[in-house]
């Protein structure tokens, strides 16, 4: 079994580590949510905004910083995590012209990690609900996070 990643909007880090004790860690589905399964944001993710933004991919293309846990809880925790991702990932995804998802999902399906197994319908409708809370997060002031779980 892989990681699971959870793709979510909040106001800021302390709405995140709320929601982390509301849900004991849980991935908060109370707030608008995009299940991503095994997609992270470094890789998978950063491939895809490398895509839309038109560069080489590279490991610090989509920054992040960890939300959650903090200091001490962090020395022993096992997941999982919530990490926020840089307003640079969520305004490109967020200023994505929708005719290009077709192509974007096509290039998407091509790398590495997706092995020949990802389903261009499936990631072009991953893309579009990846857009479409991007949108919401930057026309609310909000900024995008994502959970993780082993």
């Amino acid at each position: 079994m892989g990681v699971l990643y959870d793709y979510f909007r909040a106001a800021d880090a302390a709405t995140v580590v709320r929601l982390m004790a509301e849900n004991d860690g849980g991935s908060p589905d109370e707030v608008e949510l995009v299940d991503a399964k095994g997609i992270d944001p470094v890789v998978s993710l950063g491939k895809l905004i490398g895509f839309i933004v038109d560069e080489p991919w590279s490991v610090d293309l989509v920054r992040s910083s960890l939300v959650w846990p903090s200091g001490d809880e962090l020395e022993e925790h096992e997941g999982p995590w919530v990490e926020e991702l840089g307003d640079r990932t969520r305004d490109a995804l967020a200023g994505l012209d929708p005719a290009r998802i077709p192509e974007l999902a096509t290039r998407w399906a091509g790398i590495e990690e997706f092995s020949g197994y990802a389903d261009n319908e499936l990631l072009a409708s991953g893309i579009t609900e990846m857009a479409a809370l991007a949108r919401n997060a930057r026309d609310a002031g909000e900024h995008l996070y994502c959970w993780s779980s082993l």
